[in-house]
């Protein structure tokens, strides 16, 4: 069953064309076995479709959620992407979202693996996720490093086993990042330390080996936020020091 943040407008809401153009041309690159998205018509505001939300001074749409629940979320079939969709094209409609402030995929379910869409470059995003949904590439694509509005990134439950782009750096506004579970053997970029408003940092879960690095002790986390400067570590496959290096 796919459960999605319901919208915050009125039915005398009438939300933007295009935004309504960009959402039904995401929703034809869908198979949805359940019909979670029925209410998506075009005859219809998409201000009060399933998982929209608009602001109310203009109508567009600044928040896309949807996620699904299951038990066995390798086998959820609530909404998978269309085999017939070009990996580099899925969710390149959503670039037309320019009002788009949230954007939170969840255990959306792809039958082939590739990069993040096109979406997550939108510039005024500010706290995507990306969790569970099987996106994978050498890294997490370098075009992050433009959202430079972002205070918060998810981007778990994927494949990416290089880690971070150099790109990180130019997130300078961001809060927390969490990158859990991402298969990730490197953390990638150490530009993560030029990261001064960062406050809570998740790496674990990965197969990120090696002597724990140095240059993670330049990250100074905060301490302001609600997680309090929390660095994550656990369940990777550090190697201890030698006696050598202790001493």
């Amino acid at each position: 069953m796919l459960l999605c943040g319901l919208a915050s407008g009125s039915l005398a809401t009438m939300c933007n064309a295009s935004d309504r153009n960009a959402l039904l041309a995401f929703k034809a690159q869908l198979i949805d076995t359940e019909g979670a998205l029925n209410d998506w018509d075009a005859q219809t505001d998409c201000c009060i479709w399933t998982g929209v939300t608009c602001d109310n001074t203009h109508s567009r749409a600044n928040s896309l959620n949807l996620w699904a629940t299951c038990r066995n979320c390798v086998r959820n079939t609530s909404l998978i992407v269309d085999l017939k969709i070009d990996g580099s094209n899925f969710g390149a409609s959503l670039s037309g979202l320019t009002a788009l402030t949230q954007l939170s995929f969840t255990n959306l379910q792809i039958r082939f693996r590739f990069s993040i869409p096109p979406a997550i470059t939108l510039t005024n995003l500010v706290s995507p996720s990306l969790s569970g949904c099987q996106f994978s590439g050498p890294s997490i694509p370098a075009e992050v490093g433009n959202i430079v509005k972002l205070t918060d990134l998810s981007i778990n439950g994927n494949q990416f086993p290089g880690g971070l782009p150099d790109s990180i750096g130019n997130l300078k506004n961001l809060n927390s990042l969490y990158l859990a579970n991402n298969q990730m053997k490197s953390i990638g970029s150490t530009r993560i330390t030029l990261l001064k408003k960062l406050d809570y940092l998740h790496l674990g879960y990965n197969k990120i080996s090696g002597p724990i690095p140095k240059w993670l002790g330049g990250i100074t986390l905060t301490g302001l936020g609600v997680l309090s400067g929390e660095l994550g570590l656990i369940f990777n496959q550090f190697s201890q020091p030698s006696a050598t290096a202790r001493s």
